[in-house]
């Protein structure tokens, strides 16, 4: 069948109804905004949001004051006691008791922790921006998985409408044949071989029409829109020649905000062992009251003071966490330099198809123009007993063919340069206008 022509087009039609008829004419870049808006995926967004947001809430409450209640009771078999022994009736000594008993609430404000939680912030905000950009990796995919089946579709009612020419073609050549066999200028088997060759025209016909069909709902489920038959879809206009093969690729800035996040990490991780301070107080109730180890009685108490905790030595666990994050990194790179190798092999490749399909247009061009001579030529002989049927049709279907190949090298120079834009990822700027598939008009006035 004809749409098997467009290599990777092959899809399965998947189960399902999609909202919203289309009745207005389809551009490639619209099908592009309505995936956007429908495909499941890009809903990602504003839980990405609302999850960094409650991630920079949790790291501004580390500067917060943090506040904690407890409360103990304790046995000790060895107590504050002074062993004087003062022969004086009626004094003693006192001693701390046995038993203590406390509760208390714990407040703590950190005064500088090294730089860590602004280290960490910079380098969330880094990796959801990373993470967000990520989703445009999948547009990305997306894009590709749409240009296939546009120019499938637009394939697909070009051969609808040259079949249909095509059979108008057989149909009124048969209708003088039977003239001619009433007339007895002709022999009943020339009549029935056009008449079979007009059958099997409306069969190609039929299938053509099914396979658009298939191919419509499949690209209404990409987009969440529903196609009909009658639904125009346009064609672009692209500016200019292709000199530039810089890419605006979404995996190169997901890359980029990846690496850009690994410094903040590295930076992260090399401040846990600055030094940090922090402000201390505690107010309880207890038995003895705070540090008053000698006075046996319940009463309030309070302190308050500020400590500096520095780890000076941890192994060297930093030194190596540090390391992993810096080949993180360096990976990371790698991978960039990577993809733009590859991805500028791709162009280099479409690049050769754009410059191959424009002079398979020239020669088609030429070679239907010469074929359609000779189809007229042969017609008045069909009609005069000069040629017989078989010699007619056999150049029918190579003027068909012609058209057909014709039709499919300007559709694939179309796709080719579509093709291109896409992986240099600038394909919606690139566009300057659309227009309706005219060819068949525009050559019958050649």
């Amino acid at each position: 069948m004809i749409w098997k022509v467009f290599s990777g087009s092959v899809f399965f039609l998947m189960a399902g109804t999609v909202p919203g008829q289309v009745k207005a004419p389809v551009t490639l870049t619209g099908c592009y905004d309505s995936a956007r808006v429908y495909y499941p995926v890009f809903r990602e967004n504003n839980l990405l949001q609302e999850s960094l947001n409650l991630k920079i809430k949790n790291l501004n409450a580390s500067w917060y004051p943090q506040v904690s209640f407890g409360a103990q009771a304790a046995y000790y078999s060895d107590i504050t006691e002074l062993n004087v022994n003062i022969p004086i009736p009626g004094i003693e000594f006192p001693k701390a008791p046995h038993e203590q008993y406390r509760m208390f609430l714990d407040l703590s404000q950190t005064i500088w922790d090294g730089g860590t939680a602004r280290e960490q912030k910079l380098y969330e905000q880094k990796t959801a921006e990373a993470t967000a950009k990520q989703l445009e990796t999948e547009m990305q995919q997306l894009r590709e998985r749409i240009n296939n089946v546009y120019y499938l579709i637009l394939l697909l009612k070009e051969s609808e409408h040259l079949y249909e020419l095509s059979r108008q073609t057989l149909a009124n050549r048969l209708a003088g044949m039977e003239t001619a066999v009433n007339a007895g200028a002709a022999m009943l088997v020339q009549k029935n071989q056009i008449q079979a060759e007009l059958l099997r025209t409306e069969q190609q016909l039929a299938e053509v029409r099914k396979d658009r069909e298939a191919a419509l709902g499949f690209l209404g489920i990409l987009t969440g829109t529903e196609f009909s038959d009658s639904t125009v879809f346009k064609i672009p206009v692209f500016s200019g020649e292709i000199i530039s093969d810089t890419l605006t690729r979404p995996e190169v800035e997901v890359l980029d905000l990846q690496i850009a996040a690994n410094k903040y990490l590295e930076q992260t991780i090399r401040t846990r062992n600055y030094p940090k301070i922090l402000a201390f107080a505690q107010a309880g109730y207890g038995n003895p009251p705070g540090m008053n180890l000698l006075r046996n009685e319940w009463d309030f108490y309070w302190s308050a003071g500020i400590g500096m905790k520095w780890n000076l030595w941890d192994w060297n666990s930093t030194k190596r966490e540090m390391r992993m994050a810096s080949i993180q990194r360096e990976k990371l790179a790698i991978r960039k330099e990577t993809f733009k190798i590859n991805t500028r092999t791709l162009l280099t490749q479409e690049k050769a198809n754009i410059l191959k399909f424009r002079e398979a247009v020239l020669r088609s061009d030429e070679i239907v123009r010469l074929h359609r001579q000779i189809l007229s030529s042969m017609a008045s002989g069909l009609e005069n007993g000069v040629i017989t049927a078989t010699d007619y049709l056999a150049e029918h279907n190579t003027l068909l063919q012609a058209e057909i190949s014709r039709s499919v090298n300007r559709l694939q120079l179309l796709r080719a340069i579509t093709n291109y834009y896409t992986i240099q990822g600038t394909i919606e700027s690139k566009v300057l206008g659309w227009e309706n598939p005219v060819w068949e008009t525009k050559a019958g006035n050649e």
